[in-house]
């Protein structure tokens, strides 16, 4: 795996969050759920993306980038299919 290569984690139907598998430091079964947790960092690249979600009220999604660019970009239902195949 490449060194910055990140997951796509799936806390919420309408929500994805990217993350850096090395930032996992615990993760249980609990019932059919899964408990993680990451250890947070000051990102890097301002560019760098924090949330992929649906927009509210709607089918389309949305990327929000990391502070302190704080962004909320629409992402086109074609586009998103080719970003979350960015985080496999």
């Amino acid at each position: 795996m490449n060194e910055n290569a990140r997951i796509l984690l799936h806390p919420a139907d309408s929500l994805l969050v990217p993350i850096d598998p090395s930032h996992v430091y615990y993760l249980e079964a609990v019932g059919g759920e899964s408990l993680i947790r990451i250890r947070r960092s000051r990102p890097q690249n301002l560019a760098r993306i924090r949330q992929i979600r649906r927009r509210k009220g709607s089918l389309d999604w949305e990327l929000k980038l990391q502070p302190p660019v704080n962004r909320i970009l629409p992402i086109s239902r074609n586009a998103l299919t080719k970003l979350k195949a960015a985080f496999r």
